[in-house]
């Protein structure tokens, strides 16, 4: 921690994911986790290429649950592949009742061993990694 900083100074915002099919995207993160749209907005070509490196205007949805923010870029001209250990990790009520709920869903599960533990992940329809944890 920097030098005269508090831990009360800092507090986690949103996260962003890259998705290029917005039928699916909103069918995911609307209808299957449960999330609310909370906006929209374009990013201009100008402020995309400033940032990112992206020459293009693009628009973003803001999906919001509880106090979680999650925005969406549509980038529908690039093949997204999301580097493999990238992902954010979702604490859920039941995570086994939860799970059933995805599964039914059409949802694949992805279940890592652990020696104390069994750890899942879901991606979304651009294979973007979600883990999955019971609420503490």
């Amino acid at each position: 921690m920097i030098k005269g900083s508090k831990e009360e100074d800092m507090a986690f915002n949103h996260c962003a994911v890259i998705n290029k099919n917005e039928e699916k995207m909103l069918h995911f993160y609307r209808d299957i986790l449960g999330f609310a749209v909370d906006g929209e907005f374009m990013v201009p070509a100008p402020l995309a290429e400033e940032l990112f490196g992206y020459d293009k205007e693009f628009k973003v949805t803001v999906f919001k649950k509880e106090e979680m923010v999650l925005e969406v870029f549509l980038i529908t001209d690039i093949d997204i592949r999301p580097h493999p250990f990238n992902h954010f990790c979702l604490n859920v009520e039941d995570l086994y009742d939860f799970l059933g709920v995805l599964k039914r869903a059409g949802v694949d599960i992805i279940v890592g061993h652990r020696k104390d533990r069994i750890v899942h992940f879901i991606k979304d329809p651009v294979e973007n990694l979600i883990e999955l944890k019971d609420k503490e």
